[in-house]
């Protein structure tokens, strides 16, 4: 039984959760998206018996005996050096086609998260319309690359509107880089009206009302289990508009969160909010994600978005949260349920 990894060489939360894993469950293994020319997959229809497998490491690992698959972004990257831009385009396609091969290969795996619900997982006003639908408060939202009508939109709701972005951010096939982070942006009704024409037409832009903060709230589902983590955005200037914003400090080379500026702490959601949570997560076709809410002084939770692969690393270097046991445990209890079916 194994259960496989694919993602980046550098994801350093995913190379922590392989070692809670391996605590867990033997047969660990990745396939590192970064590291493709270095592995081998061999797959397909044959006579008498077909031929599924990959080959990692010099460790050939049949697909049949795949009972679980972490998978934060099956994107292919770091292509081969020198390619022209048509082999690059060529490289890439044939690559993400064989990696979305992996998914109907091994049909009895549990993924986490399935590559075809990405579409609708990763979805802004999909994951609006569903997180509606449940019950769950989410703000007026508008999709527009028309400035005079962002203008309207402020002016109609007497108040700050938030600009963000549409898509979520990935990593791009060629060179593994990341997508810019790009915060979001609080707009007065007056700074919306002074929004340039010509720059807004360029794309799409995310605006929504701007909803006053008592604290933020990520929301992590793990299969069923539902973890909240507050944070306490509105103590620190730089994080009041965009917890993202972060203070960070340098340790040892590495550029993280400054836990002595930045606060959060664990939290119990209320009944309500956990099923919201689940059904939302459930309906998107994921097995885990991170949901943003807002908490509000009243004591509402509004819906902001659903992360497809939400980060939870840099909170757990804060506080004991658990997400990362309970990950590695849905991964590892794949495996065990696989082992123990019978015939």
């Amino acid at each position: 039984m194994t259960i496989l990894f694919v993602a980046h060489s550098q994801d350093s939360q995913c190379v922590e959760l392989m070692e809670r894993v391996s605590n867990l469950s033997r047969g660990v293994a990745r396939l590192a998206v970064d590291q493709l020319p270095s592995s081998t997959v061999c797959f397909g229809i044959r006579t008498p018996v077909d031929s599924r497998s990959i080959e990692v490491a010099g460790n050939r690992i049949q697909l049949d005996d795949v009972t679980a698959v972490y998978s934060p972004n099956l994107v292919p990257s770091s292509s081969p050096r020198g390619l022209a831009d048509e082999a690059l385009t060529l490289w890439e396609d044939e690559w993400q086609a064989a990696l979305n091969s992996l998914y109907v290969l091994t049909p009895e795996a549990l993924w986490v998260n399935p590559p075809t619900s990405a579409l609708q997982g990763q979805s802004r006003m999909y994951q609006l319309n569903t997180a509606r639908a449940v019950g769950l408060r989410v703000p007026q939202t508008l999709v527009t690359n028309d400035a005079s009508q962002i203008a309207e939109f402020a002016r109609d709701l007497k108040g700050p509107i938030v600009v963000k972005r549409l898509a979520s951010m990935r990593r791009r096939p060629s060179g593994g880089r990341i997508t810019r982070k790009y915060f979001t942006r609080r707009l007065s009704i007056e700074e919306a009206a002074r929004l340039d024409p010509d720059r807004v037409r360029a794309c799409p832009l995310l605006v929504q009302e701007y909803v006053e903060k008592a604290s933020d709230v990520r929301a992590f589902v793990i299969g069923s289990q539902v973890i909240g983590c507050e944070i306490l955005s509105q103590v620190n200037p730089e994080t009041t508009v965009d917890w993202r914003h972060y203070p960070t400090r340098v340790v040892d080379g590495v550029r993280e969160v400054d836990p002595d500026r930045w606060f959060c702490r664990p939290v119990s959601l209320p009944p309500r909010v956990v099923e919201q949570c689940r059904e939302v997560v459930k309906r998107l076709g994921l097995q885990y994600s991170a949901i943003d809410l807002v908490a509000t002084a009243p004591g509402e939770h509004v819906f902001l978005e659903a992360n497809y692969g939400g980060g939870y690393r840099w909170m757990e270097k804060i506080i004991d949260l658990g997400v990362s046991d309970a990950l590695a445990g849905l991964l590892a209890g794949a495996s065990k349920s696989a082992g123990s079916a019978g015939p």
